[in-house]
Parts: structure tokens; C-alpha cells; sequence
């Protein structure tokens, strides 16, 4: 079946049934150089919450961390500030070189404010929310490759309100 092509890691709900976060890792993965297979044993999550999952996936010759975030909608400055510092925190000191690939629904709109981690494509006008983002993602060397053009294709918006409203939150 279709999901016995994945690996699916998974951070909890709340005890209210709310939140939860998931990766989904192809246990196949082909390439140009040949296939590789992702063992169970290769992957350890090292963080899971119902709003961030951390999972280390050890390969011969790959080493990676895969972050899965979703941040509050909260505007308040020191709900956010606390978030991103949580998230740093999750991060074993052993594994803050690792290279890592952050997945994330961040809330936030992104893109006039602009430097080597968000670029200008397709901008929004950077809230609050996307101020907090933006130096975390600068804080750990990341950056969003759909905010630059040579990386990006397509329209931008992610969201969809019922009415039809669309916007880009990254």
C-alpha cells in the first residue's frame, strides 16, 4: 500500500487532540548514483511535541537533521520569542553542525525585509511573526528557497481562506 512506502515519524497531539506534526520519509529514495534505502534504524527522533519534531537520520555518508515546526499564530512578542528559543533548545548540542532541513508552518509573512535567508520573490510585507522567523532562521544559517526566484516556480500562496482570500504564509 501507499504508506508502506514511508517512514512516518510523528510528534503528539495535546491531550485536547490538538496539534501533532509528522515526517514523511520515502523508505526508497532513487538517485542518479543509485538507490538509497532508509533504514528504520537509521532514523531517531531526538524531540517530538505537538508542535516540533526532531529527527536525526544517520546514512553512510549522510548525516542530517529534519525540523518540523509549526509555530504559534500567537502575535505576542514573548510567546513568539519563547517558541524559537524552545526550538533552539531542542537541538542536541551534539547534532547543532549536522546539516539540517526545516519544515515548517511559521505563521508568518516574509519577504520585504530581505538578506541571504529570505529573498524578495513573491514578498509579503514582514510581521511580527515573520521578524521572530527570520532571525531564527539567520541564527542557524538557513534560509527559504521559495523567497528566491532561481528557486521558486509557481504562484506563492500557501493559504486559502474559505472565501477564496489567499496569502503567502511561510
Amino acid at each position: 500500500s501507499f504508506f508502506q512506502q514511508f517512514h512516518v515519524l510523528s510528534g503528539p497531539a495535546t491531550a485536547r487532540g490538538q496539534g501533532g506534526v509528522q515526517l514523511w520519509l520515502r523508505k526508497s529514495i532513487p538517485t542518479s548514483d543509485g538507490t538509497i534505502e532508509i533504514d528504520t534504524t537509521d532514523l531517531r527522533i531526538l524531540h517530538a511535541t505537538s508542535r516540533r519534531l526532531l529527527v536525526r537520520w544517520a546514512h553512510p555518508g549522510c548525516k542530517l537533521l529534519f525540523l518540523v515546526v509549526h509555530a504559534p499564530s500567537d502575535d505576542e512578542e514573548d510567546v513568539l520569542q519563547t517558541f524559537w528559543d524552545a526550538t533552539t533548545a531542542a537541538i542536541p548540542a551534539a547534532y547543532r553542525q549536522w546539516p539540517m532541513v526545516l519544515l515548517t508552518d511559521a505563521n508568518s509573512r516574509v519577504g520585504s525585509v530581505t538578506s541571504p535567508c529570505i529573498g524578495p520573490h513573491q514578498a509579503d510585507d514582514e510581521n511580527n511573526k515573520g521578524a521572530q522567523f527570520h532571525t531564527w532562521l539567520a541564527n542557524h544559517d538557513l534560509f527559504l528557497p521559495q523567497t528566491f526566484a532561481e528557486c521558486h516556480d509557481g504562484p506563492a500562496p500557501t493559504w486559502t481562506h474559505p472565501k477564496g482570500t489567499s496569502a503567502r504564509l511561510d
